[in-house]
């Protein structure tokens, strides 16, 4: 078996083209069936949600006096399109919350959560909504 002749990849994912290079994505039904789990890193100021026994996808954030600004979400090409990412910001949203924190969504994706889930604007300081396109009230 070499590399090139693909032989090693399991025959139930899919390739996609990603960058313009070849990727590969676990089908929906595949991903679904195994353990998702979101986990807090500390040492790398970041939330991961994991499949299996693989990352699949990290929320950044950096310490800001009593708020955490959120700055990078990102899912992994080979588990996009599975709802990983509302899934890992739900969690990361929540974890904040009991942690007595605010939030700053910097970044578009749990910016646009919060906007469609308005349980969570009140984690925003109400200083910072109009800055970040979010309501006021």
């Amino acid at each position: 078996m070499s590399v090139s002749d693909h032989s090693y990849i399991p025959s139930n994912i899919e390739q996609v083209l990603v960058c313009g290079s070849a990727a590969w994505r676990w089908p929906a039904s595949n991903v679904a069936a195994m353990e998702t789990r979101v986990e807090k890193n500390v040492d790398l100021n970041r939330f991961e949600i994991h499949v299996g026994n693989q990352i699949a996808g990290l929320a950044a954030y950096e310490s800001a006096a009593a708020n955490r600004a959120f700055t990078h979400t990102e899912v992994y090409p080979q588990f996009e399109g599975q709802g990983l990412a509302k899934i890992l910001i739900k969690y990361a949203l929540d974890a904040t919350r009991e942690e007595g924190l605010g939030v700053l969504p910097f970044c578009p994706f749990v910016n646009k959560y919060i906007s469609k889930n308005p349980e969570y604007l009140d984690l925003v300081p109400e200083w910072a909504r109009e800055r970040l396109g979010l309501p006021t009230s």
